[in-house]
């Protein structure tokens, strides 16, 4: 099909009939239920009055073909729902058939109102001319695949799985611009830990709550400083790190350049890195060998979903058997230099921005860790602001204050919602005496 052909419309027949994403909304018809306050994404309410889409969208967007390139079906053509999901700054757009496409704005889900319904023929079809050979050859043996998609300079992360009414999929985002520290609130203390030489840190979190982006800064400072061998095991790839200074990058996916994190790890230490990135910490195997790597002179980044440190460290040696647990507690006290816990809130007036937990790998906190004293952690953080530790609790009121995050998103994200208010009042207090002697 040329540019300038029309598509035809889908080939179910309850959907709409397929209109550029960049024309005029049409009137208003008879809406499906409303979901919440949710502002469907139509040309209008993402381009203005002129329902014009952005210079850098239209070519693609324009484009609505069938068959592989593009991945496109009749009506919908998945290059043209990525753009336009890019070009509103959506975490996420998810693909599935009995409803419209829906992207993740600001942490809402949008319905793209100005794409069809897919039946389940379009959206199996939709997903399986946009992978390769071998990735549908997994989907059809284990029925879901995790899998990574380039789209001219953007890269997605991708699950495609099966579900009650068919084929599906959701598509994240990864950042094609990697931000510098102060761009995303890092502090000094977390700045500093790319100048060690050896040891684990730790980045955690739920999902989506901005991992990524903090160890991909991270390991651009060292890139841009060092002249360091970084190598990066990933599920998939997520950031593609170009070589800068005197650093070699090493980007390996599972399922495409090895077959599992443990395999990865084991060859990394013939590898000669002198920084190992582990997209993530899943089993007992992978857990060893990357306390192996950091106590063997590799400085090591990893990932696990917790949400505070000393719930990091129980999950870590809660992982071996009850008789190896003393030794790797012993070996966590003297490898880990630091945990960052974080969570993602809605930014005053938009955006995101994170909250942070930072520990570091004092003496005090080894020693909790060896003698099995996790519960003292919390208290250790909270009485180490000069070294730069804080609780989360105290990195939620202080967003708060500062007026970048809404009250209640920030007592929701609490951990412990008592001693977040106790914080709140105590800061507010404070400022409000320094305003009192001036």
């Amino acid at each position: 099909m040329t540019d300038s052909e029309q598509p035809k419309p889908a080939s179910d027949s309850s959907a709409k009939p397929w209109q550029p994403p960049w024309a005029k909304a049409a009137p208003a018809e008879p809406a499906a239920e409303p979901q919440g306050e949710q502002t469907p994404l139509t040309p209008a309410t993402l381009f203005g009055s002129s329902g014009n889409a952005p210079n850098s969208a239209t070519n693609t967007l324009a484009r609505s073909s069938s068959g592989i390139d593009g991945g496109g079906v009749q009506g919908v053509n998945l290059h043209a729902l990525l753009k336009l999901a890019i070009a509103m700054k959506a975490s996420d757009v998810m693909i599935a058939p009995g409803r419209t496409p829906s992207a993740r704005i600001d942490g809402d889900m949008t319905p793209v109102t100005s794409f069809p319904v897919l039946s389940v023929g379009d959206a199996d079809m939709l997903l399986r001319t946009a992978l390769k050979e071998n990735q549908l050859k997994v989907l059809d043996e284990t029925w879901e695949l995790d899998c990574s998609y380039e789209l001219d300079d953007y890269r997605f992360r991708v699950n495609v799985h099966k579900q009650l009414r068919g084929l599906a999929a959701v598509f994240r985002l990864l950042g094609e611009e990697i931000l510098p520290p102060e761009r995303i609130g890092l502090t000094e203390a977390i700045i500093r830990l790319t100048d060690l030489e050896q040891g684990l840190v730790l980045v955690t979190g739920p999902t989506g709550s901005g991992k990524t982006t903090t160890l991909a800064t991270l390991v651009d400072k060292i890139n841009r400083e060092q002249a360091y061998h970084i190598l990066t095991i990933e599920d998939p790839v997520e950031i593609v790190h170009k070589e800068k200074y005197r650093c070699v990058i090493t980007h390996r996916e599972l399922g495409t350049h090895t077959q599992n994190f443990e395999n990865a790890l084991r060859s990394a230490l013939r590898e000669a890195p002198d920084v190992i990135l582990v997209g993530e910490m899943r089993d007992l195997a992978t857990i060893e060998l990357a306390l192996r790597a950091a106590e063997t002179g590799h400085l090591v980044f990893a990932t696990l979903h917790t949400r505070s440190a000393a719930e990091t460290v129980n999950r870590i040696v809660d992982v071996f058997p009850s008789g190896q647990q003393p030794m790797v507690r012993s070996q966590l006290a003297s490898s880990l230099k630091a945990v960052v816990s974080q969570k993602l809130l809605k930014r005053i007036p938009k955006g995101r921005v994170a909250a942070r937990e930072v520990m570091l790998g004092t003496a005090a906190i080894a020693n909790q860790i060896r003698t099995s004293k996790t519960h003292e952690i919390y208290s250790t953080i909270q009485s180490g602001f000069e070294q730069g530790m804080i609780t989360l609790e105290q990195s939620l009121a202080e967003l708060v204050l500062e007026g970048t995050a809404d009250h209640g998103d920030a007592y929701d994200a609490a951990n412990d919602k008592e001693v977040f208010e106790s914080y709140v009042q105590s800061l507010k207090s404070r400022r409000e005496g320094r305003g009192k002697r001036r």
